[in-house]
């Protein structure tokens, strides 16, 4: 017995001192070629998400379909991502972060090129259906894998750069359709669009030559060698990249945050309840701030007086101005940190809502100029608080979930993203209901900032062993 335990002990501390070997490493070339290549998958996930509803008038003409058909079309991949975020999700915490991911990637490509060739609107409204489930799993499997090899003093900015690639698809998207694909194309720019996603296949052998599985997910599946084997290797990179100085003591980590098992109702156990509800609230209200309002802001524009031609500009500058916010966002999350973060991204929101009730609501505005200044903090304060809602919750969360907790907060997410449109959709009959589409959102915000004030909690340049028990 005495030889037993003492054999536990002795593996426990290696598996601690494992990790604590990982973390104390200074940002290599292979961080970085990680970044890239998680980063390129999560590009082509975000232009696919936006993409349905750039190209949706070409899709009613082409089917002839009526908007109110057409907003099914726009949701069906939102239903797929509920049932993906779930099901991968789930398997990633039992077969690897590398496997799922790579699987994700191959269905998606292959899901993506059949889209495009979609002879119905039935076959293409199954497909994006299908395409969801992929999509589901992408973006939480490459954050909390991107997360658990990041050193905790550069982790901020690092998965923030590789979830600004994840936005920039939502920018590049209305970019290629209007200067890229209709010239070229015409009516069938919408094919290639949907077909972009296909070429995740040729991203998919890169990602299984470059990428070892997450050596914190190894250790917690007691597969030491193989963590052994990817450490060394690092550590021999960091020698070569430091020029032979000595790399630092390894960190202390906890054993308990490491020998736990995987337990799939731990969301609501006693020390993550709290944590599971924050975030949830986190993610609904980012979710119905962007897909929500900023899906229907284009109509609203024309409420007001704008045209379309003005409506795809102001689209466009308005993606650049969002890519500048996150830039800042990307520098600055390690220095002010994530609770800061969260307030000053729902504290806009308020501000930005509450400003277009009194505008909409009380003084009846009738200015698209008005609506531009109230509805962008609602944006730029949204797209602040998603891609703070992918590295706080792989923050908040242990190894053993912290695959299937970033599933669970993006099926929320889905959730919303089917919702919250058509309560808008139902409110939004004429500019008059203006006024109580802002009201409903001032409601949502200030529930998240007071919860985020009351129950946030602060995570940057921390072990990710020390931030969950």
């Amino acid at each position: 017995m005495e030889t037993s335990v003492a054999t536990g002990n002795e593996q426990t501390l290696h598996q601690n001192n494992l990790i604590g070997r990982l973390d104390r490493l200074p940002l290599l070339p292979f961080h970085r070629r990680l970044s890239a290549l998680l980063g390129t998958g999560l590009l082509f996930a975000g232009l696919d998400i936006i993409a349905i509803a750039i190209i949706l008038p070409s899709l009613l003409t082409t089917f002839h379909l009526s908007t109110a058909v057409g907003g099914a079309l726009i949701g069906a991949v939102y239903i797929g991502q509920i049932i993906g975020s779930l099901a991968l999700g789930a398997l990633s915490e039992i077969f690897g972060r590398k496997r799922l991911y790579i699987i994700s990637l191959l269905l998606f490509g292959v899901l993506s090129l059949a889209s495009a060739a979609a002879p119905t609107f039935q076959t293409l409204l199954l497909l994006r259906i299908l395409v969801g489930i992929p999509l589901g799993s992408i973006v939480p499997i490459a954050t909390a894998y991107v997360s658990e090899y990041i050193p905790g003093l550069l982790r901020g900015r690092a998965t923030a750069a590789v979830l600004f690639l994840y936005t920039l698809g939502f920018v590049l998207a209305p970019f290629l359709l209007a200067f890229v694909l209709m010239p070229i194309s015409g009516a069938s720019a919408w094919r290639i669009l949907l077909g972009l996603g296909g070429l995740t296949l040729l991203l998919t052998p890169f990602v299984g030559r470059y990428i070892p599985e997450s050596v914190r997910w190894l250790v917690h599946r007691e597969r030491i060698d193989e963590a052994e084997k990817y450490v060394e290797l690092l550590e021999q990179q960091a020698l070569v990249h430091m020029h032979g100085q000595a790399l630092g003591a390894a960190k202390v980590i906890s054993p308990a945050s490491i020998s736990k098992k995987t337990r799939w109702g731990e969301l609501f156990s006693k020390s993550y309840t709290t944590r599971t509800l924050l975030t949830w609230i986190r993610w609904f209200v980012g979710a119905s701030v962007l897909a929500g309002f900023a899906s229907w802001l284009p109509t609203l524009y024309t409420f007001v007086g704008m045209g379309q031609f003005q409506v795809q500009i102001f689209n466009i500058l308005f993606g650049l101005c969002e890519l500048v916010v996150l830039v800042v966002y990307m520098f600055l999350v390690d220095r002010i940190g994530r609770k800061r973060w969260f307030l000053i991204g729902f504290g806009i929101i308020v501000l930005g809502t509450g400003a277009g009730s009194i505008a909409f609501g009380i003084l009846h505005s009738t200015s698209w100029v008005v609506l531009a200044l109230t509805g962008i903090p609602l944006s730029m304060g949204g797209y602040i608080c998603v891609i703070n809602n992918f590295l706080s919750t792989a923050e908040l969360f242990p190894t053993r979930m912290r695959a299937w907790a970033l599933s669970t907060c993006k099926c929320v997410d889905a959730l919303a993203s089917i919702i919250v449109p058509i309560i808008i959709g139902i409110i939004a009959t004429a500019r008059s209901s203006i006024g109580a589409i802002f009201l409903l959102l001032f409601i949502f915000s200030l529930v998240a900032l007071l919860a985020e004030a009351r129950f946030g909690m602060e995570t940057k340049l921390a072990i990710l062993e020390a931030t969950a028990p």
